[in-house]
């Protein structure tokens, strides 16, 4: 058998090199490529959980806010000559309107117990 001339036998380890080489760099922008798709991927996620959450957070806080100032002003509907007195009763007789506590603190205890709850004295 014939030998091949030591250029042609130095050629294919280079060239196999050299695709290797390629290669190599084809799965490392690959590689690239998709860390960058998954960092954005996961930056739109945390983007789409904060705006739902914002948004949550914001109705359950006018939920709250609307019970706690309906039953402070419900005593201007609800008291004497129920929905149809035109007088406004005076701000200091609202508190009257809430249940009076006789067994434990003797004051006016309110329906809804908001974590903070502020009254006048």
């Amino acid at each position: 058998m014939a030998r091949l001339p030591t250029s042609v036998r130095t050629y294919w380890p280079h060239l196999l090199l050299v695709v290797s080489f390629g290669m190599a760099g084809l799965v490392a922008l690959q590689a690239h490529e998709a860390r960058k798709a998954q960092a954005a991927t996961a930056r739109e996620a945390l983007q789409d959980y904060a705006s739902f959450v914002s948004w949550s957070f914001a109705q359950h806080a006018a939920s709250e806010l609307e019970d706690a100032f309906w039953e402070v002003l419900e005593p201007m509907n609800h008291g004497e000559a129920l929905h149809v007195s035109r007088e406004i009763p005076p701000a200091e007789n609202l508190a009257h309107h809430l249940e009076w506590d006789s067994a434990g603190c003797y004051c006016h205890v309110p329906a809804y117990l908001p974590r903070a709850f502020f009254s006048f004295r």
